[in-house]
């Protein structure tokens, strides 16, 4: 179902207000009417400023998998002169206590980047149009929460300040780093940036990969590579890896699986996909997943597992660089390895980086303002829980990664 909203807007001077009334409010609550989207999306998409985060294939995957039964699909269009100039994909989130009607981003969890999708030139207007929405439907929702929003966006500099005009509480936490590289225009010049002992060690370790074994490289990136095969590899590699540091695999929920199959083959129909196979004597040893999408790769995952005679060799260092290499001959401008602050990815080159912060809204006043605070005591204590099984997996990690003595156990747990 689409509702259409217009009213009165705030603005700087009266040409503002002016040119803020003709902007048309639509929001789309059904999985039917969400469909029908498509094109405007992607028409959308080609003219703003955005990751592969925010794109119709990735958003609308995660929805079909992701949605609980409370969840209500709440996609709210700003349209201008009957051009679509913003998208803001929301979800409600209806807790079973309390009354809480929580506003989310479709994709959360699994998205490292989640925006507003904006046409270029008209950030300040959607904002402020976005801002006055929520406050017009202030007394339906209890908070809105917006994960892993990028320092460097006009959702990041902006949003906070013209949503506390208006009133609301605003409160922002730092979430997560994303480190990135900044690819040069040939492969000679990746190589140069690696510095002499990196260079040195990557050189070594390929030698004698090539020397021992049977090697081969294998790109997927169309429908017709064999994709299906390729994803219950990246899954079997994956999975076999984050086991043997002591933690579950993300693929043991089935969701996970079929997630990826579905929105890959939509990937690999746009150009989007790249998916590099390392073999060892047919075996394989290492995988890198990720997407090529606005001069960017998007290194989703990368994992090597193998017996101890490969990993000696340093498969998963091998096709790191390997698909630095693929995304320099394919013209991309970064190597983005998204978030989290592995040891590795600090490895071959220096890496740039940035901080994404998750923003909480809500309105300071009523039976509502009270219900937050009881959701906030609600989360802190799933955090709690949520720490002590991650220091658990950690603390394995530790055990398996190599022979631990007494003193060193008690030196960890200190």
């Amino acid at each position: 179902m689409t509702h259409n909203n217009q009213y009165p807007q705030r603005g700087d001077n009266d040409q503002s207000v002016a040119e803020m009334r003709r902007c048309t409010v639509r929001t789309v609550t059904s999985d039917a009417d969400f469909d029908r989207l498509e094109t405007e999306w992607n028409e959308l998409i080609e003219n703003a400023d955005v990751h592969v985060y925010q794109t119709f294939e990735w958003l609308r995957t995660w929805w079909e998998f992701f949605k609980e039964p409370r969840d209500r699909l709440h996609v709210v269009l700003f349209s201008l002169d009957g051009k679509l100039v913003g998208i803001v994909p929301l979800f409600e989130g209806r807790a079973r206590f309390f009354g809480i009607v929580r506003l989310q981003f479709i994709g959360r969890g699994l998205s490292d980047y989640l925006n507003l999708i904006i046409r270029s030139g008209c950030e300040h207007l959607v904002l402020r149009e976005f801002a006055s929405y929520l406050h017009a439907h202030r007394h339906e929702w209890t908070l809105c929460d917006i994960e892993s929003v990028n320092e460097r966006t006009p959702l990041m500099l902006q949003l906070p300040g013209v949503l506390a005009e208006s009133g609301f509480k605003v409160y922002h936490y730092q979430a997560s780093i994303n480190r990135y590289v900044r690819l040069p225009d040939s492969e000679e010049k990746l190589m140069t940036m690696m510095g002499e002992t990196s260079r040195h060690n990557y050189k070594r370790k390929i030698k004698s990969f090539q020397q021992k074994f049977d090697g081969r490289l294998e790109v997927v990136r169309a429908e017709s590579d064999e994709l299906a095969g390729a994803l219950e590899i990246f899954a079997r590699v994956h999975g076999a890896r984050w086991k043997s540091l002591g933690y579950p695999s993300a693929f043991d929920d089935p969701r996970h699986l079929e997630l990826n199959a579905r929105f890959s083959e939509k990937f690999a129909r746009r150009g989007w996909l790249r998916m590099l196979i390392l073999r060892a004597n047919g075996e394989p040893v290492a995988v890198s997943y990720g997407f090529n999408f606005n001069k960017r790769i998007y290194l989703y995952q990368c994992n090597a597992n193998a017996p101890r005679e490969v990993m000696q060799c340093s498969p998963g260092l091998i096709i790191r660089v390997l698909t630095a290499v693929d995304g320099v001959k394919s013209g991309m401008k970064i190597l983005d390895y998204l978030r989290g602050g592995e040891q590795y990815k600090g490895r071959e080159w220096e890496t740039l980086s940035d901080n994404n912060y998750l923003l909480r809204i809500t309105w300071p006043s009523g039976r509502k303002y009270w219900s937050f605070y009881l959701f906030i005591v609600g989360e802190l204590l799933l955090k709690g829980k949520k720490r002590l099984r991650d220091e658990y997996y950690e603390y394995s990690r530790f055990r398996r990664s190599q022979p631990r003595s007494f003193p060193e156990h008690l030196s960890y747990c200190g």
